[in-house]
C-alpha cells in the first residue's frame, strides 16, 4: 500500500474494528471531499487497509502460534527428561531398600 493515500491513512488512523463497522455504514462524505474520492473508491480504500491489517495481524499470530508450538515441543522434551530421571532415581531407590531389607533379615 503506498503511503499518502486515504487507504494507508485507515490503516494508520483506525483499528480494525473500526475499518469493519467503516464498511458496514455509509462512506464519510468528509473524507471523500477531502481525499477527492467517490463512494466506491472510499469502500475499496477501507477494504484495502481492514486487508492489510488483517494480513499483518494473522502473520502475527501465526508466528506467536509457531513460537509456542516450538516452546511446547521444548517443554514435552524437558518433561519426558524429567521423567526419566524420576523413574532411574525411583529405581535406584528400589533397589537401595531391597539392600537394606536384605542387611535387616542378616
Amino acid at each position: 500500500m503506498n503511503d499518502n493515500t486515504f487507504a494507508a491513512a485507515c490503516r494508520d488512523m483506525n483499528t480494525i474494528a473500526e475499518l469493519e463497522d467503516a464498511l458496514v455504514s455509509p462512506p464519510d462524505p468528509g473524507d471523500m471531499k477531502e481525499w477527492r474520492l467517490t463512494a466506491t473508491e472510499w469502500r475499496a480504500s477501507v477494504n484495502e487497509a481492514l486487508v492489510e491489517m488483517l494480513t499483518d495481524e494473522a502473520r502475527i499470530l501465526g508466528d506467536e502460534a509457531e513460537d509456542m508450538t516450538d516452546r511446547a515441543e521444548r517443554l514435552t522434551d524437558r518433561a519426558e527428561r524429567l521423567t526419566n530421571t524420576a523413574k532411574r532415581l525411583t529405581n535406584e531407590a528400589n533397589k537401595l531398600t531391597d539392600k537394606a531389607n536384605m542387611l535387616d533379615r542378616k
